[in-house]
């Protein structure tokens, strides 16, 4: 008998140590509008795409303590859809892709576990498959979740290798899942009027110059802060430039060292924003205009 509940223990702390369970640790607010709480521990950040012009991004999540399957989880964060369809609506729009995808026919490539229906993790909708590479004996999975609201529009897409079910992969996303937050056009609204209301810009040129930009002319530093004691985070400045904007990181003060390298001679203009971050992450940017006499 003591033998057996030996065993019995021995099988629950190898049944526990083999299934990775995702804590929240760690956050990330991802433009325009939502957040991850992650267990950095397990999760890490390896890249991250933005655009500027429609100001989005996407993160790449790597889960560090699988190097067998590389599991890999985009976030791709998009403005939201001025009439988003509805979860019924999006669900048979996914599943009739689903029903086109089991019709592939490919000599190269053998189905090795899909989705039949659409699977529901909380309030995302997900298809997965795995594919095997017949030439190279290999699998490759990908699982791609959506999450379309009035407050937001979000791809999950996760992607691993060596699988012979989604199961393992599942069980990783709704964890990760369990950490997403979206952020409401009134919620974002509210803390950009309190946080451009609080603050004005203060501009004092300096002769401290910038270490990173030794190697060029610069013909103006100057250090941008608020007149008002910091409640917010400052991020950075970002200039104008002529083919677009430089971007000058904070420092732990909330002051940002700036410089321009402008070749005309006489009173010069620029325009810029600072950039603060709400409670929960979201930019807010408060426009200034400095000017300068380049000699």
């Amino acid at each position: 008998m003591k033998r057996i509940y030996h065993y019995i223990i021995f099988a629950v702390i190898l049944f526990l140590s083999s299934t990775i369970t995702l804590g929240q640790n760690s956050y990330k607010f991802i433009e325009p509008n939502i957040s991850f709480s992650y267990d950095s521990t397990k999760l890490k950040i390896t890249n991250r795409y933005s655009n500027t012009f429609y100001e989005y991004e996407s993160y790449d999540f790597k889960l560090t303590i699988d190097s067998v399957n590389k599991v890999n989880i985009n976030v791709s964060a998009k403005h939201p859809l001025e009439n988003p369809p509805s979860t019924s609506e999006h669900e048979s729009m996914m599943q009739s892709k689903i029903a086109e995808f089991s019709k592939t026919n490919d000599s190269n490539v053998s189905f090795v576990d899909y989705d039949k229906k659409v699977r529901h993790i909380g309030a995302f909708l997900c298809v997965g498959f795995i594919l095997l590479d017949n030439k190279a004996n290999k699998t490759f999975t990908t699982i791609r979740c959506i999450h379309i609201s009035q407050s937001d529009m979000t791809e999950i897409k996760l992607t691993s290798f060596n699988r012979q079910s989604l199961n393992a992969d599942y069980e990783i996303l709704e964890q990760f899942l369990k950490g997403f937050s979206n952020y409401s056009k009134d919620e974002i609204s509210k803390e950009d009027s309190l946080i451009k209301g609080k603050y004005t810009i203060n501009i004092s040129q300096t002769t401290e110059t910038i270490e990173n930009l030794k190697w060029r002319r610069n013909s103006y530093f100057a250090i941008v802060r608020t007149n008002e004691q910091l409640q917010h985070k400052v991020k950075e400045v970002r200039l104008d430039i002529e083919y677009g904007r430089e971007i000058f990181p904070a420092n732990e003060n909330g002051e940002v060292y700036i410089a321009c390298a402008d070749k005309e001679k006489g009173i010069v203009e620029r325009k810029g924003e600072l950039i603060l971050l709400t409670s929960f992450g979201k930019h807010v940017k408060i426009p200034f205009t400095l000017k300068y006499e380049n000699k």
